[in-house]
């Protein structure tokens, strides 16, 4: 994301195969934060709570992709088998329960404010990704 110019520059330099080595380290660091804000739970309840945050979290791209799918398509039986995916997505999320979905809307509204934020002040670009690797 920060070589598509989506993160701060900072974030553009990698090591090795390509590794995001401050990126990674960001992210991390948010991972930490997520776990102390619910430190409040058992070990148990926190591992559930993670792995539900992160299944809520990734179904958003399901959805956007089914509906980028259902408008690519004329064909009857695709439409079907999209809309049975959106189905199981819907049961996925009501299956994540309330407070992961909403702490995964959260996180996707973070993300956004992230890229509109260093796409409004010109964001990092290919050619600082290249000078820095």
């Amino acid at each position: 994301m920060a070589l598509r110019g989506d993160l701060p520059a900072s974030m553009t330099r990698t090591r090795g195969a390509g590794t995001p080595v401050v990126a990674q380290l960001v992210a991390s660091g948010l991972a930490l934060l997520l776990i102390a804000a619910n430190a409040s739970k058992g070990t148990v309840g926190l591992f559930t709570f993670s792995v539900l945050l992160t299944t809520s979290a990734s179904l958003w791209m399901y959805v956007l992709c089914a509906i980028a799918a259902w408008r690519m398509t004329s064909s009857i039986g695709s439409k079907a088998v999209i809309f049975a995916g959106i189905a199981f997505v819907a049961l996925a999320f009501y299956g994540s329960g309330w407070e992961a979905n909403a702490w995964s809307i959260v996180l996707l509204l973070a993300g956004l404010a992230v890229r509109w934020i260093i796409r409004s002040r010109g964001g990092s670009s290919p050619e600082v990704a290249e000078t820095r690797a």
